[in-house]
């Protein structure tokens, strides 16, 4: 058996599933370059935040996976499947884990999201990602890979924003710290530098921590060769 047919499964529903999930990745992906908004206007847009480059590996992996139903051919980077499911647990632990301290925590201005896209790019989309990144194909087939993917793509997220984002916008601003303003999330701006790197910190080693977990249900799921 070769190596890309060890590495997914075709079931009976996987295509629908995966014509579904694109369609909605792709409606959800353009919406906010089709309709006005105030983060039009900020440097960085809907990429200063965390969730939109989650979004984006997801949308590119359905958009992918769907390809590759038609033509087998076209593969997914088995490092692209292996960051998505770490990333899309960050996402989903961070704003929710937030989001029940108080909404205004990671909603610019404490205004919440329409509740089919909050739902949807904080929840629906990563369960999508799991069930592709999981149960259709076998995550982690180079661990080595995978952590410098991981790596590399949360640490090109933290410069984007620190060296970015922050120096080029005025908005939002720290409660605590009222002349802290440009990060992203109202909270950040609530943090001194040295803080906000001990955040960091904690949250490479919080992504890194879920891949054990990820690994041992790849291993329940996928006979190792």
């Amino acid at each position: 058996m070769s190596q890309s047919i060890r590495d997914q499964r075709n079931v009976g529903w996987s295509r629908p599933f995966r014509v579904v999930v694109c369609v909605m990745a792709l409606i959800f992906f353009f919406e906010p370059f089709l309709a006005s908004s105030a983060n039009d206007v900020a440097f960085g847009g809907h990429y200063r935040y965390l969730t939109r480059w989650n979004f984006t590996l997801n949308t590119v992996i359905a958009v992918w996976a769907l390809l590759s139903d038609y033509r087998p051919a076209v593969k997914i980077s088995p490092i692209v499947v292996s960051i998505a499911l770490p990333m899309n647990t960050t996402v989903l632990l961070l704003y929710w884990g937030l989001y029940a301290i108080d909404p205004a925590l990671v909603n610019d201005g404490g205004v919440p999201l329409h509740p089919v896209k909050e739902y949807y790019l904080h929840l629906l989309t990563s369960v999508f990602a799991f069930v592709e990144c999981l149960y259709l194909r076998r995550p982690f087939a180079s661990m080595k890979q995978g952590l410098g993917g991981l790596i590399g793509l949360t640490l090109l997220y933290v410069g984007w924003v620190e060296l970015g984002v922050f120096p080029m916008n005025d908005a939002p601003c720290g409660t605590n710290l009222p002349d802290v303003c440009g990060l992203p999330y109202p909270f950040l701006n609530d943090m001194g530098a040295g803080m906000r790197v001990g955040f960091y910190t904690a949250a490479v080693l919080g992504i890194l921590s879920s891949i054990p977990g990820w690994v041992f249900l790849r291993n329940r799921l996928w006979t190792t060769q």
